[in-house]
């Protein structure tokens, strides 16, 4: 997976962008502790002979051009745009997206308003409100979920609105934006709204796109969209043979592929993780997780975030417990179902999570991993490959960062955008950030 090593340059604070072995070096100039705040300069900043940037008649840094060694670096992305992009929301939502080449950040700010962050291959970045879009799109409610899929040469962003409908923006390979109320397509007429503060989550299962969301019963709906475009809703809790309890009132909603099958978690007013499954031939089940895998699975907290991901042939979901500790369920080829305290396994020594933390799972370097933010508002990272013990780090101490920390209530979004990783978030100011790491 790389060594993982701390990047810093005297009081400069760096930041990137990649796409495969080359990378944008951005660096501004800053005190320590102060790394938002720039003198009015002008000229050039160098390092010896290396051009590091260029400084603007405000004392803003442009990019310039170099290749970056190995390990995690950080950039405030809000600030690379060629146009100043607006703060988001407290507590926006964040998604993150592949399209042609480029990595894309998703956002909303306190108009409801849908705006996206785009990383060129040439390491340049722009901003667009995307309900400026001529997409005659609505606001998005206060506090929307986001979800985010690539699906027929589409970039598609789903967000609920006011009235619990779920909306979508897209756009096709032809730069032409679109927009779509989902409720009201055909076929899906007389589908329910979804309940305020509902979870959304996305995949891509067997050609169709798929979006599930919560009504006021608890019950999790499914839209899915096959590949002549008609639209299709389920109630999943109806499903002939489902016996399921419901969600919890603000429960998450992870959705994961592990083979041909398609999974969707969600916990209850007990704290147990359930999940639904559907398999290749379309036959839903659904299992109480918490209580197969035996009584030493703690209970969810309340407001527990959800994530989950197939590694090595094994399916596993992650939530947090009172101690602010991430729970690991497992389920191995043999569909026996394990569990794990992360923070109690040998050689992990990690920070706990801050209440109401966001988690994520992924897979990278051939290990699985899970990242979560500490009541200081720094991002760590739980990673685990194959006959390995845990290991533990801190990111941003990795990262040589001294400010510009997660704000609380933050969100947290994934993506792998060539061989790099990047975790994006959001600091006090609204502004979004990105740590990334090159092997």
């Amino acid at each position: 997976m790389g060594v993982w090593r701390r990047r810093s340059l005297a009081s400069f604070s760096i930041g990137f962008s990649v796409f495969g072995a080359l990378a944008t070096l951005l660096v501004a100039v800053s005190a320590p502790g102060k790394a938002a705040e720039l003198p009015a300069l002008q000229g050039e900043l160098r390092s010896g002979n290396i051009l590091l940037a260029d400084l603007s008649d405000s004392g803003r840094p442009t990019a310039a051009t170099h290749e970056i060694p190995e390990g995690w670096s950080y950039v405030n992305l809000s600030w690379q745009a060629e146009v100043d992009a607006p703060a988001a929301a407290p507590g926006s939502a964040l998604t993150s997206y592949l399209w042609k080449a480029g990595l894309q950040f998703g956002y909303l700010t306190p108009s409801g308003h849908l705006h996206e962050l785009r990383g060129d291959t040439d390491g340049k970045w722009t901003h667009a409100d995307l309900m400026e879009q001529p997409v005659n799109s609505e606001p998005a409610a206060p506090g929307s979920a986001l979800t985010s899929y690539f699906w027929g040469g589409y970039k598609q962003i789903a967000y609920l609105t006011a009235d619990g409908h779920v909306h979508e923006i897209c756009r096709n390979p032809g730069q032409w934006w679109s927009h779509a109320d989902l409720l009201q397509q055909a076929g899906v007429a007389g589908a329910p709204s979804a309940v305020a503060g509902s979870a959304l989550s996305a995949c891509v299962w067997r050609a169709y796109k798929q979006i599930v969301y919560l009504t006021a019963d608890g019950h999790v709906q499914e839209l899915s969209c096959d590949t002549t475009a008609k639209w299709t809703h389920s109630d999943l809790m109806q499903r002939p043979g489902i016996d399921a309890a419901p969600a919890i009132p603000g429960s998450p909603l992870a959705t994961y592929l592990s083979g041909d099958d398609k999974q969707i978690d969600y916990l209850t007013a007990d704290g147990h993780v359930h999940e639904l499954r559907c398999d290749v031939n379309e036959k839903w089940t659904h299992v109480d997780v918490s209580q197969s895998a035996g009584a030493e699975a703690a209970a969810a907290v309340s407001g527990s975030s959800l994530a989950a991901a197939a590694w090595a042939g094994c399916r596993q979901i992650a939530y947090l417990t009172t101690d602010g500790h991430i729970q690991e369920l497992g389920c191995d080829a043999a569909g026996k179902w394990t569990h794990a305290d992360l923070m109690e396994q040998p050689g992990c020594d990690a920070a706990a999570a801050a209440p109401g933390s966001p988690l994520l799972a992924y897979v990278y370097g051939g290990c699985k991993q899970f990242a979560y933010i500490s009541p200081d508002g720094h991002v760590h990272e739980l990673s685990c490959g194959l006959c390995e013990t845990w290991k533990h780090r801190d990111l941003m101490q990795e990262a040589g960062m001294n400010s510009d920390f997660a704000a609380k209530g933050s969100r947290l979004a994934f993506c792998v955008w060539g061989s790099l990783k990047q975790i994006a978030y959001l600091s006090e100011s609204g502004q979004v950030h990105a740590l990334g790491f090159r092997p």
